[in-house]
């Protein structure tokens, strides 16, 4: 299913990127615009990371088996940031908007500092592409690892979907409200991955699978996160600098 899904992803990520650096040529000082497209160049990264055959060779130029796993993981801890930082430079005065990007970016890097030194306690030896966090579910550094950033996740998606609703209830312009409903819908969704993976968690604790549940788990986090990509566009075309 992710080797599925992630290519889809992908494109969809990498045209915004690529569409988002054209409009930074003519504003490159308009911070939202440059969080925007941080924003999808983290997500296609996260994107490519993941698949199989990338993932594969990630590990053998680092000699870290699974390394692919944080680095990919650590992207998306990056883009919930930065989305959470593009909505506080469209809702905010400039001042306050810079305050909450620096403590969002902080609280980030803590979050992949924490990943990475329970990464590393892990000591993974089996590659798993296609269900790591099934194999490992079992372990405790993992369990915790997991914990960590399901948690970090779920919050941030939460405060996406809320803070997006309520700004497309406040604005008078169609398109920009659109969008923040689509935001808020994909990162609504998104909600059921974090909590198959939780559940994930509390089985490798309490004896139980959910197993069967993983394609869910992908097809929640890829068609949220694509629904919220999509959202976000709208809103950027609607406050696109003339030509």
């Amino acid at each position: 299913m992710k080797d599925i899904l992630h290519p889809l992803c992908l494109a969809i990520a990498g045209t915004g990127f690529l569409l988002l650096l054209r409009d930074l040529r003519k504003d490159r000082r308009n911070p939202a615009l440059v969080a925007l497209a941080f924003t999808y160049g983290f997500s296609a990264l996260s994107y490519v990371t993941s698949i199989t055959w990338v993932w594969v060779r990630i590990d053998g130029f680092f000699g870290i088996t699974n390394v692919a796993v944080p680095i990919a993981q650590s992207c998306v801890v990056l883009v919930l940031a930065l989305q959470a930082s593009v909505l506080a430079h469209w809702s905010r005065p400039v001042e306050a908007a810079r305050r909450r990007t620096r403590h969002l970016l902080i609280a980030a890097g803590v979050v992949i500092a924490a990943m990475a030194v329970l990464f590393a306690l892990l000591t993974p030896t089996a590659q798993r592409p296609t269900d790591f966090s099934l194999y490992y579910a079992h372990d405790p550094f993992f369990q915790a690892y997991l914990l960590l950033y399901m948690v970090a996740y779920t919050i941030a998606e939460v405060y996406l979907a809320l803070s997006c609703w309520k700004y497309a209830r406040a604005t008078s312009n169609r398109s920009i409200s659109t969008g923040l409903r689509l935001v808020a819908i994909g990162a609504t969704i998104t909600l059921g991955y974090s909590g198959i993976r939780i559940a994930g968690v509390f089985g490798g604790m309490l004896g139980f699978s959910v197993k069967g549940l993983d394609p869910y788990a992908w097809l929640c986090g890829d068609s949220g996160a694509t629904l919220t990509q999509i959202g976000y566009c709208l809103p950027t075309l609607a406050l696109r600098p003339a030509p």
